[in-house]
């Protein structure tokens, strides 16, 4: 297994859907229980960042609470940096029900160099599906105490490697690599992809 460790942010109450997304089951598994099942068969440790308790786990699995809280996906990434066995993390929302582990393990070829390796797609980077290295945490801290919860705001101090073009259309032929919910007919969406796939994943 890559010297990397998986990170899922698990937010809190999602406004427009009335309810903590992580918990929605699709299939016989929560959206929380099936990130960390994906991130699992790729790296030896899984962190899950979030204030609440989540049941039904494996025992393997790291369950941390927010250092800053209420600072949202940037202070999700935070913690997860600062609490990581391994000087890079991958890190994903818990709300992306169509998580490619081939592609995953492609961003995961070469991220040594880079403080930064992002898929970039025709909405722009993808900041909830990439790695970032232990380099990024004092642009982080500096960012969270100053109350600027932009992700991308300091991308360009450090080094960045962009998956974009055809690299990235290989994975995304179906554009739901990077599919998250959101809303109501997000979820609607979600559920009508999945009872068309085959995978045991969504059965």
């Amino acid at each position: 297994m890559p010297d990397i460790s998986g990170v899922v942010l698990a937010g809190g109450q999602s406004r427009r859907l009335g309810t903590n997304k992580a918990f929605l089951k699709l299939g016989q598994k929560s959206l929380i229980e099936r990130a960390v099942s994906t991130l699992g068969e790729i790296f030896q440790e899984v962190l899950v960042i979030t204030n609440q308790t989540i049941p039904n786990l494996p025992q393997k699995v790291r369950v941390l609470p927010d250092i800053f809280p209420g600072k949202g996906s940037l202070g999700g990434l935070y913690t997860g940096l600062i609490n990581s066995m391994h000087s890079h993390i991958f890190a994903v929302a818990c709300d992306m029900p169509f998580l490619d582990p081939k592609f995953i393990r492609f961003m995961l070829t070469d991220f040594t160099p880079w403080d930064i390796v992002i898929p970039r797609d025709q909405e722009g980077y993808q900041p909830l599906h990439a790695i970032y290295s232990r380099n990024c945490i004092p642009y982080i801290e500096k960012q969270l105490t100053q109350g600027r919860l932009a992700i991308i705001e300091f991308f360009n101090l450090v080094k960045l490697n962009v998956i974009e073009g055809e690299k990235l259309e290989m994975f995304n032929k179906n554009g739901l690599t990077f599919f998250n919910i959101n809303t109501l007919e997000d979820w609607q969406k979600a559920q009508l992809v999945a009872s068309h796939m085959k995978e045991e994943r969504f059965i």
